[in-house]
Formats: structure tokens, C-alpha cells, sequence
């Protein structure tokens, strides 16, 4: 059996769990907006779980691409985790894991200094939330094409069936080797039996003659 990294874990854990809290941020974001629970909860409660959830989405997006720096088996580089395109195993669906990151960055940012930009800030934090919710998608195809199966773990497998046919195709060998050995032996012995017999036959039929 292959044994796993654990980094390997982690990243799948990480990034499972960003995309469920980037989920509930979205869904956050909508009864926020449409105050479909009335009075169920106040605005400022919503607004502030809303807020924490995508804090800590974003915590865990970062936590999974630090673990694709140090995980063994798919070697990544900074620049493979920060830049669409560059990464060396699933590339379209690192990709789009790398789009999905840099779409919430920016709501990010500017959702902290919106305070201090006045009405421009709020122009562009409404820009930015909708930016941010393009990110979803994008990071649920993500989920879905990078899979959570371990990487070259075909390629382990192939190389250990490789090794057993091989032992299969030397224990023939030998047995066959060990079969012509038998043969020649009793070839041998047939040889030396007929060398070794008397002429005439046994002593019996010496002296009926």
C-alpha cells in the first residue's frame, strides 16, 4: 500500500474546507441581501458571520497553497501557486484554484479600507463583491477537476506490477531451468545404465545357453 504525505492531507482537508466556508459565504451574502430571515437575525449579525466566514475561507486558501509548497509529490513553486497556467500537475484545474484566489483578494482589501474612502470605497467594494462571487464557481470546478486522489498513485502502482511480473517471469526461468537439469540427469543415468549392462544379458540366461 502507498502511504499518503500527510501533507497531501492537509492540502485536501484545507482546500475542502475553504470551499465549504467560501459556500456559506456566499449563501451568507444573499440572505444578507435580501433579509430572508426578517427577523430571525438582525443585519449586523449577518454582516459580521459574513465577514468572518470569508476571513477565514481566506485563511485556509492560504494554509492549502503553503502545504502545495512543501508537499512531496507535486513540488510546487511560488510562482506554479500564484500564477494560472504554471503548475506542473493538473494544470487547468490549478488554474482556475489560482483565478478563484486572486478574485477574493481584492473585496478583501477593500472591504477594510472602505471606512476611509467615502463613496468611492463603497463603489468599489460593491465591484469588488461581485468579482468575489465569481469566485465560487470558478472554485467549485476547481474542487471537481483536481479530485482528492493521490498524485502518481497509478505510476506506483504500474511500477509495482511491473516488478511482480518480473519476479512471475524469474520464477519460470528457474522452474525451467531446473526442468532441462532434471532431463539432462536422467538422460545421463539412461546412459550410464546402458554402458554398464552385460552383452549377453543377465547370468541366467548365460547359462541356459
Amino acid at each position: 500500500m502507498t502511504e499518503i504525505p500527510w501533507t497531501w492531507l492537509g492540502i485536501r482537508a484545507s482546500g475542502i474546507t475553504a470551499w465549504g466556508l467560501l459556500t456559506a459565504v456566499v449563501l451568507w451574502g444573499i440572505l444578507l441581501r435580501t433579509r430572508l430571515l426578517g427577523r430571525l437575525a438582525s443585519p449586523m449579525r449577518l454582516l459580521d458571520l459574513h465577514r468572518w466566514l470569508g476571513a477565514t475561507a481566506l485563511a485556509f486558501l492560504l494554509v492549502h497553497m503553503i502545504l502545495l509548497l512543501i508537499d512531496p509529490a507535486v513540488q510546487f513553486t511560488v510562482a506554479q501557486v500564484l500564477v494560472p497556467g504554471l503548475a506542473p500537475w493538473e494544470p487547468i484545474a490549478a488554474a482556475l484554484g489560482t483565478i478563484a484566489f486572486w478574485l477574493l483578494i481584492p473585496v478583501s482589501f477593500i472591504g477594510r479600507l472602505r471606512p476611509r474612502l467615502g463613496k468611492v470605497g463603497n463603489t468599489w467594494f460593491k465591484r469588488s463583491h461581485l468579482i468575489a462571487y465569481a469566485a465560487w464557481p470558478i472554485a467549485t470546478a476547481h474542487c471537481v477537476l483536481a479530485g482528492t486522489a493521490y498524485p502518481f498513485l497509478d505510476e506506483h502502482h504500474g511500477h509495482r506490477d511491473e516488478q511482480c511480473e518480473g519476479c512471475e517471469a524469474g520464477d519460470s526461468d528457474d522452474e525451467g531451468a531446473r526442468t532441462k537439469e532434471s532431463h539432462a540427469e536422467h538422460s545421463a543415468a539412461l546412459v550410464l545404465s546402458t554402458r554398464h549392462a552385460p552383452i549377453g544379458g543377465g547370468p541366467d540366461q548365460r547359462h541356459r545357453c
